[in-house]
């Protein structure tokens, strides 16, 4: 038998759910997991929440400092309903994105054995381009791919353009363009040097454009192995069984 998982960013679903009363959210929430379910196929799930503070802050201070207080009304009542109906979970100091870059690793690199075939469920655009695999934007209810180059492409291409969203600054002056078109140029296996010599070119010395470059490059780079995890947060995640999808 088949058995699709579906790995669903829980963070996009309470900003997609959030409605002008709480009874309109939840009803939202259900019907567009409900979608997920019978879009993908899915046998069985995670669904995955941030919960702050996040290690990125112990990188840097004012990372998400440009963002004001969240405008959703019931963030909190909707993360707690999703805990408590759909078992969602969070591990303490990453994101959402990183719990669902972790998990589908797991099934790339056969560690999840039992499923023939994953989807990650997220309107994260750097969800959607930084992990490999098949996508699925519940918002757009549109499929996509992503493959292990562009993936790693994308990640090379954000560690020198930043995300102002975040409040990750990368490189002055190396936008989406300019990035994009130095990692372009290069081989996959130079991407990261490609990437270092622009933080060069920029700061001059050396060891302080090493360093901003390895600060900017946690920030957006995704955890996805026991290494990271231990790397950046002391500890290696002890997953849960997957829910099965009653139907």
């Amino acid at each position: 038998m088949n058995k699709t998982l579906a790995i669903i960013d829980g963070d996009s679903l309470c900003f997609l759910g959030s409605k002008d009363t709480i009874q309109e959210s939840i009803d939202r929430v259900d019907t567009v997991i409900s979608g997920i379910f019978e879009a993908t196929g899915s046998t069985s799930y995670y669904l995955l929440l941030s919960k702050g503070p996040y290690f990125r802050h112990s990188v840097n201070e004012e990372y998400k400092g440009k963002r004001t207080k969240s405008p959703l009304k019931y963030l909190s009542t909707l993360k707690q309903y999703l805990r408590e109906q759909y078992l969602a979970e969070y591990w303490k100091g990453v994101e959402a994105d990183d719990a669902v870059a972790y998990i589908q690793q797991l099934f790339l690199d056969g560690k999840l054995p039992e499923f023939t075939n994953t989807f990650v469920c997220s309107l994260d655009k750097d969800v959607k381009k930084q992990v490999e695999g098949n996508m699925y934007d519940y918002r757009k209810n549109e499929f996509s791919v992503t493959t292990a180059e562009e993936a790693q492409k994308f990640l090379h291409i954000q560690s020198i353009m930043g995300d102002s969203t975040d409040n990750i600054k990368g490189i002055p002056g190396h936008g989406p363009a300019k990035a994009t078109k130095l990692i372009e140029a290069a081989k996959a296996e130079l991407h990261p040097l490609v990437a270092y010599k622009a933080y060069l070119e920029h700061y001059g010395e050396p060891g302080y454009a090493l360093y901003e470059y390895q600060k900017n490059y946690r920030q957006v780079y995704m955890l996805r192995t026991d290494s990271d995890f231990q790397n950046e947060v002391g500890y290696v995640p002890e997953l849960n069984d997957p829910i099965n999808i009653i139907k």
